[in-house]
């Protein structure tokens, strides 16, 4: 499975290790905005003041 996924995602299979271990942080964020569109998903992203 994982070998199937560093393929779909263009990773290597240690790299979707990591992912599938939840090592986030292992990850920038444009890697994994990458990877999320290359599965099919849209982006959205929203930003909105703090309550006070």
């Amino acid at each position: 499975m994982q070998s199937e996924a560093a393929v779909f995602f263009e990773e290597t299979q240690p790299r979707i290790s990591n992912l599938m271990r939840g090592e986030i942080a292992r990850f920038s964020v444009d890697k994994l905005i990458l990877m999320l569109t290359r599965g099919g998903m849209q982006i959205d992203i929203q930003v909105t003041p703090q309550a006070a």
